[in-house]
C-alpha cells in the first residue's frame, strides 16, 4: 500500500520546490485554538498550505470535501495569527491545497483553493 501511495503522490511531490514547515503546531492568539498543519511549501513556485487526506472515496469536487476547506481556513487563520512562525512572508501565501488519496484505487484528487476564497467563504463558516 505504501508503494502505491508514494507512486500516486509523485506528481504533486515533484512540484514541491521548498518545504517551510511539516507537521507544525499553529496557534490563533485571539481565538485561542490550535492545530497542526501538514505542510507549508512552495508548490509550483507559489507558497501553499497543503492538507493531506486519505479516504475510502474519491473527492472529485470541493463539495465532496464537506468541512475540510473550513478546517483549512482555520489553519490559515492560525498561521496569520501565530507570531512564532517566522520562516516565510505571510503575504506570499497563495493557495490552500487539499490532496485526497483514495485507498482502494490509489487515485488522488487535488483541490487548489485560493486564499481569498478561503478567507471569504470558509473562514466565516469556521467562526
Amino acid at each position: 500500500i505504501f508503494d502505491k501511495k508514494v507512486k500516486s503522490l509523485h506528481p504533486i511531490l515533484k512540484e514541491i520546490s521548498q518545504v517551510i514547515y511539516t507537521e507544525e503546531d499553529v496557534f490563533h492568539a485571539n481565538l485561542f485554538y490550535k492545530g497542526r498543519i501538514d505542510c507549508l511549501v512552495y508548490y509550483q513556485n507559489e507558497l501553499c498550505l497543503i492538507d493531506w487526506k486519505t479516504s475510502s472515496k474519491r473527492k472529485k469536487t470541493v463539495k465532496d470535501l464537506y468541512e475540510i476547506p473550513v478546517q483549512l481556513a482555520a489553519y490559515l487563520g492560525a498561521i496569520y495569527s501565530d507570531s512564532t512562525l517566522t520562516n516565510f512572508d505571510r503575504k506570499q501565501l497563495k493557495y490552500g491545497i487539499i490532496v485526497n488519496y483514495e485507498k482502494a484505487s490509489g487515485e488522488i484528487d487535488i483541490h487548489k483553493i485560493d486564499i481569498e476564497t478561503l478567507e471569504k467563504t470558509y473562514w466565516p463558516k469556521w467562526l
